[in-house]
């Protein structure tokens, strides 16, 4: 799954496994922003 964040975006790719089904929250390491 590809990721991008809403403020500065950046870029982040995480495996399918790990997310599929599941809500989560994640926070941007270039500007700090939580991604949903």
């Amino acid at each position: 799954m590809k990721i991008v964040c809403d403020a500065c975006q950046a870029k982040y790719s995480i495996s399918d496994d790990k997310v599929q089904g599941k809500v989560f929250k994640i926070r941007c390491k270039k500007c700090s922003n939580i991604i949903v």
